[in-house]
């Protein structure tokens, strides 16, 4: 005799989304570790940029380590 009620697949629905949002909340907190690294190697390049005293404006034969703007010029 077949069944005649619905499939019990709640379980697979609860273990489908806890699944889903543990790899989101594991996704989200990568990006948040590598945003404090890049920072952290943003300031370690400004440290040492200071240090060698380089007074040359980006494209004049020196590579830019900051892809910022922060001299305010257009």
């Amino acid at each position: 005799m077949p069944n005649s009620g619905p499939a019990d697949t709640l379980v697979y629905y609860i273990a489908g989304y806890t699944v889903f949002f543990v790899a989101s909340l594991i996704y989200l907190a990568s990006l948040v570790i590598r945003r404090r690294s890049l920072t952290q190697d943003l300031r370690t390049l400004e440290e040492v940029d200071l240090k060698t005293g380089s007074t040359s404006e980006p494209g004049e034969g020196q590579p830019q380590a900051n892809a910022r703007d922060t001299t305010g010029r257009p």
